[in-house]
């Protein structure tokens, strides 16, 4: 059984949606799945009455125990618990492997090759080609 950590529309007016943070058994309907708990509360909305800041109640020791536990969270409630520091923030660095010297080589290729087609483009317009032209 798959379990997933997602948002669920509560209650608020519109334009004014709060959510629940909840855990659910993964369908392929959000609505299908069993609701297993609820950890959490968030309004996505600046609350004037408190210092302008948005409101998110999390129960973060239930929301490690359930990642501990292989429960997916969605891209949401990622962000969120990336925010409250529950997850490290995504890489989206080089992998391991990556070797820096053969990047450099393909990046300056990458970089001749769209000089070349600008001024071609520039030289079909009937436009001002410089050869020292910088990306």
């Amino acid at each position: 059984m798959r379990v997933s950590i997602r948002f669920a529309k509560t209650h608020g007016h519109k334009n004014q949606r709060i959510y629940q943070v909840l855990v659910q058994t993964s369908t392929k309907s959000p609505k299908a799945g069993s609701i297993i708990e609820r950890v959490g509360v968030y309004s996505p909305y600046k609350n004037k009455a408190v210092d302008g800041s948005k409101l998110a109640y999390l129960d973060i020791d239930r929301i490690k125990y359930w990642l501990s536990h292989g429960a997916q969270p969605s891209r949401g409630v990622y962000r969120l618990l990336q925010y409250a520091n529950v997850l490290p923030p995504q890489n989206h660095a080089l992998p391991l492997n990556f070797d820096r010297e053969i990047f450099k080589e393909s990046e300056a290729k990458a970089r001749k090759f769209w000089r070349k087609k600008r001024r071609i483009q520039k030289s079909k317009l009937g436009l001002k080609v410089d050869n020292e032209e910088e990306l």
